[in-house]
């Protein structure tokens, strides 16, 4: 029924029956207007030819831009199901929206993060359970940072090395081992020195040097005009060049002149000290001008090995 079909207003006078047409201008006016109230957009045009008795609803082009807000909607009024995919976007949600407890768990999913958005990630927030297995390759690693203190004991084992990194290990091992030894030569105590060069003996002076295994090597004679020495100090080795404990070394003390020495008298020993000190004791007799010692071939493993 269009519009135009709407009879106009007819006036009941009191007592007067209410006729059939009567009744039938009641049910248009009411079919009429049942139909055509809705809300719409300003500006358009009612269908007033709709043959339905419903009302007319509103459809979502309609609606203006914002005019449904999140205050004009009753609460779980919204569900899942009545969202269609990817229609709630980032820009859509306000600052602080998502908190953690209405996430489901496991919901946020490695592909569903994009690159570079996730910062300013708490110490120790991300730990070893959290993490996938090969979910850490190379490639998302920055230089340096898998460093000697970060791996754990027996964690770099054989299968875990390619067979390029071993070859370039054995190089670097074997080109260390074949590098010539840069000696040290330390400041002696007070009662020592480096023997005069002559004709008949040219000793190295006292030096050291640490190998690539961490070992210390001696070398050299130093010169003593005291013949009885009792705890007199040779030198001191700087830290890394230290043993982890006190070594007793029996000492390679001989009283001067060599030409004269028909056999070695007496006891001799060196004590080296995790503090680096090296302690030299003899009884040679006092009437000899002084004592020769060697260091020659004392091998000792450091402390801790240099950092290179």
């Amino acid at each position: 029924m269009a519009k135009e079909d709407t009879p106009i207003f007819s006036v009941a006078k009191p007592g007067k029956l209410i006729t059939s047409e009567d009744w039938n201008l009641i049910q248009r006016e009411l079919r009429y207007a049942l139909r055509h109230h809705k809300h719409a957009v300003a500006g358009t045009v009612d269908d007033t030819s709709a043959t339905s008795d419903d009302a007319v609803q509103i459809g979502t082009d309609e609606i203006a831009d914002n005019a449904v807000t999140a205050g004009k909607l009753s609460a779980a009024a919204v569900e899942t199901d009545k969202i269609t995919d990817q229609a709630v976007t980032a820009p859509k949600l306000a600052d602080g929206a998502v908190v953690t407890d209405k996430l489901a768990d496991k919901s946020v999913t490695a592909a569903k993060i994009a690159d570079d958005v996730v910062t300013g990630i708490e110490d120790g927030a991300v730990t070893t359970p959290k993490i996938a297995d090969n979910a850490v390759t190379a490639g998302k690693l920055a230089s340096s940072a898998v460093v000697t203190q970060k791996l754990a004991p027996s964690a770099v084992t054989p299968d875990k090395l390619s067979s390029t990194v071993v070859a370039t290990l054995t190089s670097q091992v074997l080109e260390s081992l074949a590098r010539p030894a840069k000696w040290i030569s330390p400041a002696l105590g007070d009662l020592w020195q480096t023997p005069p060069q002559d004709d008949n003996f040219k000793f190295a002076p006292v030096g050291y040097y640490k190998d690539s295994l961490g070992f210390v090597r001696l070398r050299g004679v130093a010169r003593s005009s005291t013949a009885g020495l009792k705890g007199a100090l040779l030198f001191q080795f700087p830290s890394g060049y230290r043993p982890s404990h006190d070594l007793l070394i029996p000492g390679r003390i001989l009283p001067e002149p060599l030409l004269e020495v028909s056999e070695i008298m007496g006891m001799n020993f060196c004590v080296i000290r995790p503090s680096g000190e090296i302690f030299v004791f003899s009884q040679m007799p006092q009437t000899r001008a002084g004592v020769l010692l060697s260091v020659d071939n004392i091998t000792f493993r450091a402390e801790e090995l240099i950092r290179r």
